[in-house]
């Protein structure tokens, strides 16, 4: 009767309580799962021990109103030590109890939801790890007092203290700081997260594949953008990933992630707040849109989350990279992390945040050259290259003549050099022999024979079975890394997501930090065929030609335009160079099948392009005089200086003649300045103004 009525007093205190099997410290009321998330009513106490038990649990996490437990194993030897670390009117408020296996439990609520169990402290053995100290949290539970063998030896379970943030974060570090794996054994698990079903239950963590942050914590990857945010993954045992925080490049794990938990201990790895669990979407949010879930979530819709499997069955899980939703407006990242962050003072703000900055000496002898050409003086492994012309131009042919010379190692258009490497040409336009034919005439436009190229260029003809560039993430994914050295997509804009718009800036950034991530994993460089927009484009800056946002233009390394020359049949290549030196304008003639240099003509006769005004130059000395400048442009009747202004402009004055007249004028008393109401603009004159009465 001792256990059924210690039962009733738990549950009266909120406590999810459960008999469980002593031996086996598991419940015994079969499928024990929907109590992670509700209380058993009365019905069901009396029920269960009203046979007989051998022991009574509790399970941990919001059930129980924020319970968590820290389990000090292994005969409880690092309990004394940690103790020695804790305030003596911190540690007085715990509850404490004895364990059946001479260990300790800790028992406390807190004032936040918690995570799931969490290994604190562990040993290397001779044939692998033990852990000495770890946590029973959301979706975990254990053994208590009165079960035989638990003794309470400080406080009660009905009156348990409730933590604050700091308060817990000061348990836990006390007990990671006895941990004694050797930090250059990074296989250990160390602070390992559970499953998914032992994670806090917030909104975040929601699985409901109708909304894109649950869609996203069901399909998505959140591996490639903690790469791109600098972690590294560094190894896997017992069936956690482990993770190194940025800025550290040796030594154990700073996260684990496993089964859609990414739980980070380290105290030095901002904006993740330490000692707690992460879900995937969250994870995005954080390092992708600063802690704003409403941009998170736009952005994830746009890309096709949150709609059913069957509407996006290949719906790229694998790198889903930065869209600024909201950049015009960024909030505070402390706005959004917790108040943990928020209590920071400036000074530990800035130290968190320039953890990971590198010393300049350094920086530059661990980088001491550029990425590896591809084609000299445009393109470098890891980039990302534009062709842009308009449509039914040729660029088409001109990225097959392209990948022809990658392949081979033959200089594009006989000017630009190449490193012969494996080419992939995707083609979302194109039939399979459309694409036969090509090459067949752009080799032989060139007297390649088609044998050669064999093993070296490699086409995927996609029509018929479109897919966006999400949805090669899964194509991807299956490509060796160095496979290819360039990876042409022929059209560019036939690979934007159902639904996105070519013309958001936020948009256009994040399919090209998407394929960032792609090239720098796969260790090559990626050329999209892209269109214009309607009208000429003589009078535009190179960066400014293609059709959509201006993103399409920063957000790559090369941005290389066709414009049409005034002679027919003639185009001019212009290109706008991250990695290399600026790039002269060249004519290319158009001999079909390929495109050739064209050298006989000038590259700055652009068809339809106006004939430039000569500016005046602001440096010449005017034959003009002051007293010449009073008697052309100022009146004799008061008038606003933007008059006077407007009068010598059209005369050809510079902006700095003019100002440098007008002072002469005034200083003179050429001119006279006649002061008006409050607020309302001064007037000039060649007359001096009335005397004041």
């Amino acid at each position: 009767m001792i256990l059924l009525e210690t039962a009733q007093q738990y549950i009266a205190a909120g406590l999810c309580t459960l008999p469980a099997d002593k031996a086996r410290k598991f419940p015994t009321v079969g499928k024990w799962t929907p109590y992670k998330t509700r209380l058993p009513n009365s019905n069901e106490i009396d029920a269960w021990f009203a046979n007989a038990q051998t022991g009574l649990c509790v399970v941990c996490g919001t059930v129980s109103g924020n319970l968590e437990m820290i389990d000090f194993d292994n005969g409880g030897e690092l309990f004394d030590a940690w103790i020695a670390k804790i305030p003596d009117d911190l540690f007085d408020r715990l509850m404490v109890e004895s364990t059946q296996s001479g260990g300790w439990h800790v028992v406390y609520r807190c004032e936040s939801e918690i995570c799931g169990n969490v290994k604190l402290a562990q040993r290397a053995i001779d044939n692998g790890v033990i852990t000495l100290i770890e946590t029973r949290g959301q979706g975990g539970l254990f053994l208590c007092a009165p079960t035989d063998g638990y003794k309470l030896l400080q406080g009660e379970l009905t009156a348990l203290p409730v933590l604050t943030k700091a308060e817990r974060e000061l348990l836990m570090q006390a007990a990671v700081d006895l941990d004694e794996i050797d930090d250059n054994v990074p296989k250990i698990a160390h602070n390992a997260a559970l499953p998914s079903n032992n994670t806090p239950l917030s909104a975040d963590y929601s699985n409901d594949p109708h909304m894109p942050g649950g869609d996203f914590n069901i399909r998505g990857d959140i591996r490639p953008i903690l790469e791109k945010h600098g972690w590294a993954y560094i190894g896997k045992s017992d069936g956690n990933e482990l993770w190194r925080r940025p800025g550290k490049d040796h030594g154990t794990q700073s996260a684990t992630f496993k089964e859609g938990c990414f739980f980070v201990h380290s105290t030095n790895a901002y904006p993740f707040e330490h000692f707690k669990g992460n879900s995937k979407f969250k994870v995005y949010t954080i390092l992708e849109h600063g802690g704003d879930f409403s941009a998170s979530t736009r952005d994830l819709s746009a890309q096709g989350y949150g709609n059913t499997e069957a509407q996006y069955p290949d719906v790229d899980i694998s790198a889903i990279v930065k869209k600024s939703a909201d950049a015009s407006s960024p909030k505070p990242l402390d706005s959004h992390i917790g108040d943990s962050e928020a209590e920071k003072t400036d000074g530990d703000k800035e130290e968190s945040f320039l953890a990971d900055a590198r010393d300049a000496a350094e920086l530059c002898k661990a980088e001491p050259r550029l990425h590896r050409p591809i084609i000299h003086g445009l393109l470098r492994e890891g980039e990302t290259m534009n062709i842009i012309a308009a449509p039914k131009m040729g660029k088409s042919w001109m990225s097959t003549d392209q990948a022809m010379a990658v392949a081979l190692g033959n200089p594009w258009f006989g000017m630009f050099e190449t490193v012969a490497g494996n080419v992939l040409i995707i083609d979302n336009e194109l039939h399979p022999a459309t694409s036969a034919k090509r090459l067949r005439d752009v080799a032989a436009g060139r007297g390649i024979d088609t044998a050669k190229l064999s093993g070296k260029l490699f086409v995927k003809n996609l029509r018929g079975s479109l897919k966006d560039l999400y949805g090669l993430g899964r194509f991807f994914a299956e490509i060796e890394p160095g496979r290819y050295k360039l990876i042409i997509l022929d059209a560019f804009y036939r690979f934007m997501p159902s639904g996105s718009d070519e013309n958001d800036n936020g948009t256009m950034a994040n399919l090209y930090n998407h394929l960032d991530l792609y090239a720098a994993r796969l260790g090559c460089a990626f050329v999209l065929i892209h269109h214009t927009t309607k009208g000429s484009q003589s009078g535009k800056k190179i960066t400014d030609v293609g059709a959509g946002a201006g993103a399409q233009a920063r957000a790559t390394d090369t941005h290389l335009v066709l414009r049409n020359h005034k002679e027919p049949g003639i185009v001019v290549l212009d290109a706008a160079v991250r990695s290399w030196p600026p790039l002269d304008p060249v004519c290319l003639r158009w001999d079909f099948p390929v495109w050739n240099h064209a050298s006989d003509f000038d590259a700055e006769e652009l068809e339809g392009a106006r004939k430039k005004k000569a500016k005046p130059d602001p440096n010449q000395k005017s034959e003009m005089t002051a007293e010449e400048f009073v008697h052309r442009f100022v009146p004799a009747e008061p008038v606003v200086k933007t008059v006077i202004n407007e009068c010598a402009r059209a005369a050809g004055l510079s902006g700095r003649q003019f100002n440098a007249f007008m002072a002469q004028a005034e200083n003179r008393n050429l001119m006279y300045r006649y002061a008006g109401p409050a607020n309302r603009k001064h007037k000039f004159s060649r007359n001096k103004p009335p005397p004041e009465d």
